[in-house]
């Protein structure tokens, strides 16, 4: 079965530049697709797990693995890996939360686009779902934020207005 995307696209004064594309399969993983990143070498910053299940992420070091990514999967166990055009894993044995284990929610993906205009300008595609959002041209810096929400706990989710 092939996975249906859904992509983002950022469009400021007009432009298009994507973001991502995700998807999701019957295992119900995440998949992320970094247009950015993509066929890039992968490098992250470090993280030191600290008391009480907080992290500490070293922003001004960046560590390369030498893995040319394409995407990026989120399975329910709480494994996460990264794999190349050619379905190759990155080994790194990285494991975040299992989703069995989430109370209501959890984040698992945040995005800072840095430059939008360095971005790769794309053409939206007419088949698919295209999330397009218009921009100000003074924009301030932003998130897009990716959760895993338990369905049982819905009525404990913060109200948007």
């Amino acid at each position: 079965m092939k996975n249906n995307y859904t992509r983002i696209f950022l469009k400021p004064c007009g432009e298009v530049f994507g973001l991502l594309n995700f998807s999701t399969s019957k295992d119900n993983s995440f998949h992320f697709h970094i247009y950015e990143e993509a066929n890039q070498e992968l490098k992250y910053h470090p993280i030191e797990k600290l008391q009480g299940g907080r992290l500490k992420i070293e922003l001004k070091n960046l560590i390369g693995t030498g893995f040319i990514r394409n995407k990026f999967t989120f399975h329910p166990s709480g494994t996460f890996h990264s794999s190349d055009i050619n379905r190759n894993r990155l080994k790194d044995g990285l494991n975040g939360i299992s989703f069995k284990d989430i109370v209501d929610y959890n984040l698992i993906l945040v995005i800072a686009p840095k430059e939008i205009k360095k971005l790769l300008k794309k053409e939206i595609p007419k088949k698919g779902v295209n999330l397009i959002l218009e921009l100000a041209n003074d924009v301030s810096p932003f998130t897009v934020n990716f959760e895993v929400f338990r369905k049982s706990q819905k009525h404990n989710l913060k109200k948007f207005q």
